[in-house]
């Protein structure tokens, strides 16, 4: 049996436990959904998605536009309006197996992925609240997904719809322009750059800036109130975080047994050729980060694959 066939048949005995890992997320952030308030952010989203509009001065409209999906299918429901969210979840968990099994892993490393995002704090926090943060998180995901199958496959013709996965990312928090910088290091780092000589990987930049466009304009007609938002909010927290800050919090937020995990796979992604791509895209983001002294959360979106790769 060669070695697609047995990665074929491992990831078809997988998903029906991922689903289930997934079923289990969903069950849980329900159970607890209506225990606490609403949080202010919430509020805001709510209020923000009664007044829709192809941008807002501090957050893109993806998010908006659920929160009044959400009211319009629930209702004023604090439960209903966090189903969302559950579900934005349990799609990270299954797709943290994939990414394990599009790595090479078995059956065995796609589990241990899906528990290991599961688990984790920051996902169990963040998707429990109808925010960016969680909508931001699965367009990551996705991402990295489409373009560990991109780097699998050697098909560069899977870079549109890894453009189309970053437009939308660009649509629900801006800082999927960290990883968009990433995948452009990571490219131009690693033989992956004989791409570049395709119309595709153009043709990904192209559509991404399509799907963007609206913001665009919204922005060039309203004076760019989040350039001015963003710098603002740079003065405001300059000197609360440090290194030293971001590296508990990222310790604190993953989860200390996950962490191991987290560090064998960057230790993986740069021993294999074929993805040190995805190793380089995994570094960039936490560097800008870290420059710009943003919080430890924002990389989140990165673990669910160095998870996956450390399975």
């Amino acid at each position: 049996m060669t070695a697609t066939r047995t990665r074929q048949r491992d990831g078809r005995e997988a998903i029906p436990v991922l689903l289930g890992l997934a079923a289990v997320k969903v069950a849980v952030h329900l159970a607890t959904a209506g225990r606490y308030g609403w949080h202010r952010d919430e509020l805001y989203y709510a209020a923000a998605g009664r007044h829709l509009a192809f941008g807002y001065p501090d957050f893109p409209p993806v998010t908006p536009l659920l929160a009044r999906l959400s009211e319009l299918i629930f209702g004023g429901s604090l439960a209903g309006f966090r189903v969302l969210p559950a579900l934005a979840g349990a799609a990270i968990v299954v797709l943290a197996g994939l990414l394990a099994r599009e790595l090479g892993g078995g059956r065995a490393a796609q589990v241990l992925a899906g528990l290991a995002v599961l688990g984790s704090p920051m996902f169990l926090g963040a998707n429990a609240l109808l925010q960016t943060v969680t909508f931001d998180q699965l367009a990551w995901v996705v991402v990295l997904f489409l373009l560990t199958r991109l780097l699998r496959t050697g098909d560069p013709r899977w870079w549109p719809a890894v453009g189309a996965a970053v437009g939308v990312g660009l649509q629900t928090k801006f800082t999927m322009f960290t990883l968009a910088l990433g995948i452009a290091v990571g490219v131009l780092a690693t033989p992956v750059r004989r791409h570049l000589r395709t119309p595709w990987p153009w043709l990904a930049a192209g559509i991404a800036l399509v799907v963007l466009a609206p913001n665009l304009v919204w922005q060039a007609v309203n004076g760019w109130p989040t350039l001015e938002f963003l710098d603002q909010q740079t003065t405001e927290v300059a000197g609360e975080e440090s290194p030293l800050s971001f590296a508990v919090d990222t310790l604190l937020l993953v989860g200390p047994l996950a962490l191991p995990l987290c560090a064998g796979g960057l230790w993986v992604l740069f021993s294999r050729t074929r993805y040190r791509a995805l190793g380089w895209t995994c570094l960039v983001p936490p560097v800008v980060m870290l420059a710009t002294q943003a919080k430890a959360y924002y990389a989140g979106p990165l673990y669910p694959l160095l998870l996956a790769a450390g399975a």
